[in-house]
């Protein structure tokens, strides 16, 4: 579905937290990686990430 939609390994990364939770300390933990991407310098190739937890 990703895929159909424009989204391959350039735009895109799917990271998985094993054992992390839902909270504010593990999303502190790990908010710069969203960060990254989304403040990256113009024209530089990126990756997006979906962060999925237990």
């Amino acid at each position: 579905m990703l895929r159909a939609r424009g989204y391959s390994a350039k735009n895109w990364l799917t990271r998985y937290f094993p054992g992390e939770d839902h909270s504010e300390n593990a999303w502190a933990r790990r908010l710069n990686i969203p960060l990254k991407f989304l403040l990256r310098e113009k024209g530089k190739k990126g990756k997006c990430c979906a962060i999925f937890v237990r």
